[in-house]
């Protein structure tokens, strides 16, 4: 006789408790497809939970995961079927209702259904590594910037390259842009503060005859581009120390943090302009990379009266490989499964309405994750947090 798992009982709940919400952690090879697909078959079978499969979604992280969950739940289904004698054979139609598939294609999915309205393009041509077309788009820009003044896009253009910009732009979304934007530096570079170059002036090596030689090329190197930059006009990339004698590496630091600032702020903004460029050159062409689906769902949820249409379907979402859902994919997931009316944005972070009861499920392994790095580990550590306190499940 097969041994009993220790946590059947859980593993029951999982499968019977619909109207609450559950996250479940659970290592690899613990049986959490077999769960997921028990779950989904249960509801196939039952008189109450049958009609709600037609907006449910079981979204996972890989197509090849969709198809095998999708295979299991049919699978189950089909044994328990038989194990009725028959009975319910319908409930196999209602299981081809259900949604499987990437958080990216269930994107495509809200946007093409609700997104005519907002000038989505609905049949977009997915772009599954967008370099060719970056690089074309890279070609094809005049590379004139307006959100900065044009004093303050030469002064970056001193001091760093066009190019430095070019990883951050290609990654951007519009709300980022956004934000960059209003954050956009105010005035032209800082001059290196004065005292600083003054303690590197007289700075001096800690043992005698230490470093000597490359202190003394430092305080030069310091005080011509001091020099330099009083004076304008031409290159002036920030130099890099030479050594560690008398704390060179601090001065440094020191001496030029302002102007970093000051560049980090203008180099943002012109990224900030470049993509949203991108992004118009892809539209125009209707083309989308697999954030530009993210984006598209956000921006037909961003419409309150898109929202509540959606909401008032009564979306179910059972959530796979929940560790490598970052914060934009589970706010959209979340969103379709609030109650209408529910302030967008609010939960779990904030005091606003849970996901209706059994309308949200997610499931886990807090210790592996395909591309979440440890900021997405912890996020869906504080998402577990979230239902552990009551706040939308168990």
């Amino acid at each position: 006789m097969p041994e009993i798992p220790s946590d059947q009982e859980a593993r029951e709940r999982f499968t019977r408790s619909w109207d609450t919400n559950l996250a479940v952690v659970a290592n690899a090879g613990s049986g959490k497809t077999t769960a997921i697909s028990s779950r989904l078959a249960a509801i196939a079978l039952s008189a109450d939970g049958a009609d709600s499969l037609e907006h449910t979604a079981v979204v996972t992280y890989t197509n090849k995961a969709a198809a095998q969950i999708r295979q299991k739940a049919r699978s189950v289904l089909i044994s328990e079927i038989e194990s009725r004698g028959g009975a319910g054979i319908d409930a196999l139609a209602r299981m081809d209702r259900v949604f499987f598939g990437t958080i990216h294609s269930f994107c495509l999915q809200l946007a093409r259904r609700h997104g005519s309205t907002l000038g989505i393009h609905l049949n977009p041509t997915l772009l599954d590594e967008d370099d060719v077309h970056w690089e074309e788009f890279l070609e094809q820009d005049p590379m004139a910037f307006s959100w900065l003044e044009e004093a303050q896009t030469k002064a970056f253009l001193r001091h760093a390259q066009l190019d430095d910009i070019f990883p951050l732009a290609k990654k951007l979304d519009r709300r980022t842009e956004t934000l960059l934007r209003a954050r956009r530096p105010r005035g032209l570079p800082p001059p290196p503060p004065a005292d600083v170059l003054e303690e590197i002036r007289s700075a001096k090596p800690l043992k005698k005859g230490s470093g000597v030689a490359p202190l003394l090329r430092n305080k030069e190197t310091a005080e011509r581009w001091a020099e330099a930059f009083s004076r304008g006009g031409g290159k002036l990339p920030i130099p890099t120390p030479e050594g560690e004698a008398a704390g060179i590496k601090d001065l440094y630091r020191r001496l030029f943090a302002p102007l970093k600032e000051w560049l980090a702020l203008a180099g943002g903004t012109l990224a900030g302009e470049l993509s949203m460029r991108y992004r118009q050159w892809r539209e125009e062409r209707g083309l989308q990379t697999f954030f530009d689906q993210i984006e598209s769902a956000l921006a037909v949820l961003e419409n309150r009266t898109l929202l509540e249409s959606i909401r008032a379907e009564g979306w179910r979402v059972i959530l796979d490989e929940a560790q490598d859902t970052d914060p934009k994919q589970f706010a959209v997931l979340v969103e379709i499964t609030r109650p209408v009316g529910a302030e967008p944005g609010t939960w779990p972070h904030k005091a606003g309405k849970a996901p209706i009861p059994g309308h949200f499920c997610m499931v886990g392994d807090a210790q592996q994750g395909i591309y979440s790095e440890r900021a997405d580990i912890e996020n869906f550590k504080r998402h577990v947090d979230a239902f552990s306190r009551g706040r939308g499940g168990e």
